[in-house]
């Protein structure tokens, strides 16, 4: 988990280092990259939060039997 942020992190300062560097292209490119990663990480701490509080349904839910004939 560490790890994957060590990385996001060095992402961004390279993206921020060749943003100074004024290509519009590539800052258009950051501002996506943010965007999804945002969007990334609001999902995985909405499914850790429904998790902790038991509403997250498992992943074989609806292939398990819950009535029989």
């Amino acid at each position: 988990y560490i790890e994957k942020w060590e990385t996001l992190r060095n992402e961004i300062n390279l993206d921020l280092d060749r943003i100074q560097n004024g290509d519009v292209n590539e800052l258009m490119d950051f501002q996506k990259n943010t965007r999804d990663w945002v969007e990334g990480v609001n999902r995985e701490f909405e499914t850790a939060q429904l998790r902790k509080k038991g509403r997250l349904l498992s992943d074989d839910f609806f292939e398990e039997t819950t009535v029989t004939n």
